[in-house]
C-alpha cells in the first residue's frame, strides 16, 4: 500500500470509527452526493490488479443501495439535480448514481440490483468503445502486462530499451504505472496506433478484446428500454480534452452526443468529462460543455454537491465509491464532507 493510500484509508477509517460522519454531515454534507462508479463484478482475485480501483463487487453495491436511504439519502437521476437543487429544502439530501464508460458488467452485474432496489442511474457511452473504434489502454496495457513476463514496446513509449520485464508484481506495476503516463500524456491521435502495436507485439487482440469489455449496441439498446436508465455522453473516443484545441473537443463531445442519439433516437442530457481529473478537464472544457443543450456534467473531481454548484451545472464533482475502499463506514466518512475540504484545501466547491 503506498503513502498516499494509506493516509486515505487512515483519514476515512477514524471517521468511520469516531462516530464524527453523522455530526460534521450536517455542517460540511451539502445538498447530496454524485455516487461515480465503473464496473461492478466479482473480485477475480489476482495479486496483479492496476484497475481495481474501478470495480467494486455486487454485494458491495447491494449493500450500499439499501444504505443509503437509511442515511438520509433520496435517490434521484442526475438530470434531476438542478431540480432539486433550486426547489428542494436544505434539509432534504439526495444521492444520484452514475457509471463510466459503459462497461459490459454493468448490465450483467450492476442493472438487476438497481432494479431490486429502484434506484436510478446513469450510464455513460463512448461510442468508440462500443464500435472498436477507440482503445482503453488503463485496460489493454493491464491485460497485455499480466499476461507477459518480458514486453515488447513500441517505439512512441519506448524509455526502455525496447522492452520490458514484467516477471513479478512490482515490475508489473512499473511498468503499468509507466505505460500509462505515456499513453495519458501522449499526442491523442497517436494513442491508438500505439496502444494496437503494443497489444500485437504482445499476444493481446486489441479491439476484439476491447469490445468484449465494452457494452455492445444491442445492450444500450436493452438499458433504454430500463425507465430506471439514462444514457449520458462521455465523448466519441474517450481523450483528454485538454490535451485537444477548442475545436477538437467541441468535436469530440458533439460526435459522441450525436452518435448515441442516432442509436438510441433521443438526445442524451447529460455529460462525463473523459478522465476528469484537474489536469484533464479545466474552465476551458467547462466552457464548451455549457454552451451545449445538457442539463448538466460530470468530473472526478472529488466532492459533494453544494447550493453554490447551480451556478456550475457543467463541472460538478463526484464522490468515488473507489474498490478499494469497500466498506460502507468508509463511504460514510466520505459523506460528512471532511475529507472533500481536506483534500480541496479548505474550499467547498472547486471549478477553478
Amino acid at each position: 500500500m503506498d503513502l498516499i493510500r494509506f493516509f486515505q484509508r487512515s483519514v476515512l477509517a477514524t471517521i468511520a470509527n469516531t462516530g464524527l460522519a453523522p455530526v460534521i454531515k450536517p455542517v460540511l454534507g451539502g445538498r447530496g452526493a454524485i455516487l461515480m462508479f465503473h464496473r461492478v463484478k466479482p473480485d477475480q482475485g489476482h495479486s496483479f490488479q492496476p484497475n481495481a480501483h474501478l470495480e467494486i463487487s455486487p454485494d458491495f453495491l447491494d449493500e450500499l443501495l439499501e444504505l443509503m436511504p437509511q442515511w438520509g439519502y433520496e435517490w434521484i437521476s442526475l438530470k434531476e439535480i438542478p431540480d432539486f437543487l433550486a426547489t428542494r429544502s436544505r434539509g432534504e439530501r439526495f444521492a444520484a448514481i452514475t457509471l463510466d464508460d459503459g462497461y459490459a458488467d454493468n448490465l450483467e452485474f450492476a442493472v438487476p440490483i438497481f432494479k431490486k432496489h429502484k434506484v436510478p442511474y446513469t450510464v455513460f457511452l463512448v461510442p468508440g468503445f462500443v464500435e472498436g473504434q477507440a482503445l482503453p489502454w488503463w485496460i489493454l496495457i493491464e491485460e497485455v502486462i499480466r499476461k507477459n513476463e518480458t514486453l515488447k514496446l513500441p517505439e512512441i513509449v519506448d524509455g526502455l530499451g525496447g522492452q520490458a520485464t514484467t516477471k513479478t508484481d512490482v515490475e508489473k506495476k512499473r511498468a503499468f504505472k509507466y505505460l500509462g503516463r505515456h499513453y495519458l500524456t501522449m499526442d491523442q491521435e497517436k494513442v491508438f496506433g500505439s496502444l494496437f502495436e503494443l497489444c500485437q507485439e504482445n499476444g493481446v487482440e486489441a479491439v476484439k478484446f476491447s469490445q468484449e469489455t465494452f457494452l455492445s449496441w444491442n445492450d444500450v439498446n436493452a438499458l433504454v428500454t430500463d425507465p430506471l436508465c439514462t444514457i449520458g455522453g462521455h465523448t466519441e473516443l474517450h481523450p483528454s480534452l485538454a490535451r485537444l484545441s477548442d475545436d477538437a473537443v467541441r468535436d469530440q463531445i458533439v460526435a459522441g452526443l450525436d452518435q448515441i442519439t442516432d442509436r438510441i433516437g433521443s438526445e442524451p442530457e447529460v455529460f462525463a468529462y473523459p478522465f476528469g481529473f484537474k489536469s484533464t478537464a479545466g474552465k476551458r472544457e467547462f466552457r464548451i460543455v455549457s454552451e451545449l443543450d445538457l442539463t448538466c456534467a460530470v468530473t472526478t473531481r472529488p466532492g459533494l454537491v453544494h447550493d453554490e454548484h447551480n451556478l456550475h451545472l457543467s463541472a460538478l464533482p463526484r464522490v468515488s465509491v473507489n474498490g478499494l475502499f469497500q466498506k460502507p463506514g468508509y463511504v460514510q466518512a466520505l459523506l460528512s464532507g471532511l475529507p472533500f475540504l481536506l483534500a480541496n484545501k479548505g474550499k467547498r466547491i472547486d471549478i477553478d
